[in-house]
């Protein structure tokens, strides 16, 4: 979930206050996500529980993820 976090924490760090950010986070570490989650205020993240697919399941199938969620 590295480069998620990474990605949210730069989003966090460089948007203007004025402007919305959501961000749809499909992963299969819920709880994690979401304690990472608790300390970002200006972006709006959507959290989807996904099966674990581990790699490179994962990585191939990331498309057809994004579009059923």
């Amino acid at each position: 979930m590295s480069f998620a976090e990474d990605l949210i924490r730069s989003a966090n760090s460089y948007v203007q206050r004025d402007v919305s950010v959501k961000f749809a986070l499909l992963t299969d570490r819920v709880e994690s996500a979401q304690r990472f989650l608790s300390t970002r205020e200006k972006c709006d993240v959507a959290i989807e529980k996904i099966a674990p697919l581990g790699w490179p399941n994962a990585t191939l199938m990331r498309f057809e993820l994004t579009l059923k969620n």
